[in-house]
């Protein structure tokens, strides 16, 4: 839910210009640190964007939007 809030949210902020879609998030420990993973697909593009966060204080919820964020930045930087 918070995956495609945050792609709703750039997809509004460009206008239109970008279309996204969210192929899996999820949250893994990775030694001492948990963190919050995101694969995102860009409509008409056959790659899949994949981002990372740390979740801190246990808030998976920041940390999947930061995830996504990190998995699209370079599509972002393009509009």
């Amino acid at each position: 839910m918070v995956g495609e809030a945050t792609l709703r949210a750039v997809e509004a902020a460009a206008s239109g210009r970008l279309q996204f879609d969210l192929s899996a998030v999820g949250t893994s420990d990775l030694g001492p640190v948990r963190i919050a993973l995101a694969q995102v697909k860009e409509s008409h593009w056959s790659d899949y964007l994949i981002g990372s966060a740390l979740v801190r204080e246990g808030d998976a919820a920041t940390a999947t939007a930061k995830a996504v964020l990190d998995a699209i930045n370079r599509r972002i930087a393009r509009v």
